[in-house]
């Protein structure tokens, strides 16, 4: 009983560990590795403006908003092969006191109606109107957003999904709006259970 129940306490530490290394890099204390796209990052100390970067603080990836352009930072997620099972995707950021989306960039997917606050999934990759939001894409596209404050606190964009598809390839993107302004990211999750 003894050797049956170590057995069972291994496995689920190396599932545990195979599943929880899905994301590397999540809180930029590695600057830019794994991470390709937009942005840059910043050492900045949580008790000043973001943009009084200085050296000593907590590092966080500052994407610079392109009034005409949508920008994204990605990763590919490694999960195990057969893994399909759910997922929670956190992230925390801000923005800027003068962060405003672009509405006449002509990247947004035309007729596209959809409103921040929530999670889908489409078969083509789209890009609505939202400020910022996260993008898995698998053998489909998911999608999760929430509305945005300009300026203020730390907000968190939070959801589960009950899966990612049964694709082996899964890409991560954080996608920033058209526009102007910044926002900062302190921290990415990927968490399988």
């Amino acid at each position: 009983m003894k050797t049956s129940l170590l057995a069972i306490a291994g496995t689920l530490l190396i599932l545990g560990t195979a599943h929880g290394q899905a994301l590397k890099n999540g809180d930029f204390t590695d600057t830019r590795a794994h991470w390709e796209g937009a942005g840059k990052v910043l050492t900045l100390d949580d008790a000043q403006k973001p943009a009084d970067a200085k050296a000593g603080g907590v590092p966080q990836l500052q994407v610079a908003l392109n009034r005409l352009s949508i920008q994204e930072t990605k990763q590919r997620l490694n999960f195990p092969p057969s893994y399909t099972g759910p997922v929670t995707i956190t992230v925390v950021f801000k923005t800027s006191p003068d962060f405003a989306r672009n509405d006449k960039s002509p990247k947004f997917t035309p007729g596209n109606t959809w409103k921040p606050g929530g999670m889908g999934c489409w078969s083509a990759q789209v890009y609505p109107k939202f400020d910022f939001y996260v993008r898995v894409d698998s053998d489909t596209h998911y999608y999760l957003s929430r509305p945005v404050q300009a300026g203020g606190d730390w907000q968190t964009l939070s959801g589960k999904f009950d899966s990612l598809g049964n694709s082996s390839s899964k890409v991560l993107a954080l996608v920033t709006t058209a526009g102007e302004g910044t926002v900062w990211i302190k921290s990415v999750t990927v968490v399988s259970q």
